[in-house]
Formats: C-alpha cells, structure tokens, sequence
C-alpha cells in the first residue's frame, strides 16, 4: 500500500504528461469547413504557430504519428474560414519521407481507394483523389519531403 501511495505522489509532483499519437484517420474525417477560431480552441493544448502576414492565415503545429515527427498545417482565408490541411514529415530526410508516404498512402487508400490520378513532373510524383464536399486531396514525394494536402474551392 505504501508503493502505491509513493507511486502516486511521484507521478503528481514529476509532472509526467501523457501524449496521444496523432491519428491520420481522425484528420482525414475531419471536415474542411473550418473556421480559424475552431481549430485553435479544438488544439488548445498544443503549441500553435500562426503566420498571418500572407494572402492567407495559417496555423501551424507539430506531431508524432510512430515512427516520424510531423507538420501540420492549417490554411485560411483572411476571413477565417478553411481552405486547406497538410500534413508533412517535419525532419527532411529520405527515411522520413519514405516512412511517412507509406504511412499515408496506406490510409489514403483505405479511405479513398486507388488514385484518380497519378502525374510526375521533375521528379515529383502527386496522387490525386476527390473527397467530400468537393475537397481535392493531393499527395506527394520526393526525396526528402512528402506531403499530403487536402483542399476546398469554396
């Protein structure tokens, strides 16, 4: 009884934080008819990095999905509403990207079945897909960056 009790109390007063893995199924169901004001209160409890000195505003955060560091990006009109979410392997190295391209087509295939088009261009090859609500869903290697892009044309 005393272990317990000791393992509590240094749990308490080591401040020892739990940390959910990022989930590509929760992001790719999640709508893109967002407002700016949303998604902050929806990631209150992550690091957030806004750029909003563009032709868009943009939030930025960082993630682990096993076994790469990721960037997720947000994109918004000036007037607050969503046009865009990516994904990216925040640390650019060919092992990265690989990892994380076959992580994302998995899931991209799972949801969406085989591309509707495939075009490569300077060594670069994009996979397209249509998704909900007129959403275009974009998604790329090469060498050391890969990238998956959902947008709208609202």
């Amino acid at each position: 009884m005393r272990f317990i009790k000791l393992a509590i109390i240094i749990l308490l007063f080591c401040g020892i934080e739990i940390y959910a893995q990022f989930s590509i199924e929760t992001f790719l169901n999640e709508p893109i008819d967002q407002t700016m004001t949303s998604i902050k209160e929806k990631l209150s409890d992550k690091k957030l990095v806004e750029n909003l000195d563009g032709t868009f505003n943009i939030l930025t955060y960082f993630d682990w999905m096993e076994p790469v560091s990721i960037k997720i990006n947000f994109m918004f009109k000036k007037n607050g509403n969503q046009v865009s979410k990516s994904i990216s392997n925040a640390k650019e190295s060919e092992d990265e990207a690989k990892k994380l391209f076959d992580i994302l087509n998995a899931a991209l295939i799972k949801k969406y079945g085989n591309s509707v088009s495939q075009k490569s261009l300077f060594g670069v090859t994009a996979y397209s897909w249509y998704g909900a609500g007129g959403s275009v869903i974009t998604f790329a290697q090469r060498s050391n960056k890969t990238i998956l892009m959902i947008m709208t044309f609202k």
